[in-house]
């Protein structure tokens, strides 16, 4: 027997990791997944290292952040194109707000030299 609670007062499907202006396909309901919890394991980590991004990064993505739940709910689900282009690009370092580009592109810091 499920431990979901199935009737019809249910809130809508919401994608739990929507990015706007993607073309989106089919809302998939998260604890129809054997991996449901893993999946919302990787949402959740990708929201601290987002929301680790200085406040004007374009990486930061908050309004994607608010939307990752706590805990599992049966309404919720994701688009695959907003869970791919939420969990994606965390491989690039993160650019203090001090630094400044050159013409070489180096980033100079505090510790790197006079800047």
């Amino acid at each position: 027997m499920s431990h979901w609670k199935h009737d019809s007062e249910q809130p809508p499907i919401v994608c739990i990791a929507h990015v706007n202006g993607l073309s989106y396909g089919e809302l998939q309901l998260l604890y129809e997944r054997k991996d449901s919890e893993k999946k919302l394991a990787k949402l959740q980590e990708v929201k601290e290292r987002r929301l680790a991004q200085p406040p004007e990064s374009p990486h930061m993505m908050k309004d994607t952040c608010d939307l990752v739940p706590e805990f599992l709910a049966e309404h919720h689900g994701f688009h695959w194109e907003c869970y791919k282009r939420f969990t994606m690009n965390l491989d690039r370092p993160t650019e203090p707000s001090y630094c400044r580009y050159i013409s070489t592109n180096w980033c100079h810091n505090s510790t790197d030299g006079p800047y």
